[in-house]
């Protein structure tokens, strides 16, 4: 298991563990997931639309690393950058042009359910997705454009000499002269 550990390839989800037992969590949750795909047309009538595995087109809505390493995310994070100039002046025309160019992509925008399927957003909730991207990297924006205007105009009389002093040593202040005046 460790020699897999140094290619790569994550030994948590491996079928087999150390000791040869087989490990059921994965697949028993694969089957209950098509299981409870099965059953939705029986009861409902309609044909399912969920969606096993985005592509790499598909814009995904959540939280955490995955969702932000993701390739479509990228893209749209990256067409937002372009596109910044254009949201200054023109919000709702710069929303649906990168919209429409993901679209042309044939790039969904998917969220996720508790039981695993992923499903398409509606179209406003899209737009207000591509939105709140451009408004998240204008606030990025500003924060870094605060920053560097703060960290050029830091002269050396407003710095801290300890920054310079040899870490771990501490200056001896002659204290005599103060705490034992009345003794």
């Amino acid at each position: 298991m460790y020699g897999l550990l140094g290619y790569g390839i994550p030994v948590e989800v491996f079928p087999v563990g150390e000791s040869g037992v087989i490990k059921k969590m994965h697949l028993n949750r694969w089957i209950s997931k098509y299981k409870a795909r099965e059953k939705t047309p029986l009861h409902t009538g309609a044909v399912f639309r969920g969606i096993d595995l985005p592509t790499h087109s598909d814009v995904l809505t959540g939280t955490g690393k995955p969702i932000r390493q993701h390739l479509g995310n990228v893209y749209l994070r990256d067409l937002v950058g372009l596109f910044m100039e254009e949201f200054i002046s023109m919000k709702m025309e710069a929303v649906e042009k990168v919209h429409s160019l993901i679209k042309a992509r044939l790039g969904r925008f998917l969220y996720q359910c508790s039981d695993g399927w992923w499903w398409e957003l509606s179209e406003a909730n899209a737009l207000e997705k591509v939105r709140t991207t451009f408004l998240t990297a204008r606030t990025r924006q500003g924060r870094e454009t605060r920053r560097s205007a703060v960290t050029s105009t830091v002269t050396t009389e407003s710095m801290d000499i300890s920054l310079f002093l040899p870490q771990g040593k501490r200056p001896r202040y002659d204290t005599s002269c103060c705490w034992n005046q009345g003794a």
